[in-house]
């Protein structure tokens, strides 16, 4: 599903945005192809977080213009986040505390 923005929209410049299923990548990047087609004109992909490695996968569509990386992973292509991120130790985020609060 592709939204419109008002705002830009009210500029002259059409803009959309779409829903991830976020059930899988392969999913995702589908989505992000069929929102692709549904316009008329050049893209500017944008994303965030895993949303750059989702406009890495669906960029190579000759609509699309350029790819914009915004606190995002920009893996090279045929590389995964988990791959862009496997030299990295882990974080302690998610680790439970002593007592396991």
């Amino acid at each position: 599903m592709v939204q419109s923005d008002s705002t830009a929209s009210s500029q002259g410049i059409a803009c959309g945005r779409g829903a991830d299923p976020l059930t899988s990548l392969a999913d995702d990047v589908a989505a992000t192809k069929r929102a692709i087609a549904s316009q008329n004109g050049p893209v500017l992909l944008v994303g965030h977080s895993y949303g750059g490695v989702v406009i890495t996968e669906a960029g190579n569509d000759p609509k699309v213009v350029g790819l914009v990386y915004v606190a995002a992973l920009a893996p090279p292509e045929g590389e995964s986040a988990a791959s862009v991120t496997k030299p990295f130790p882990a974080t302690p985020l998610g680790k439970r505390s002593p007592g396991g609060r």
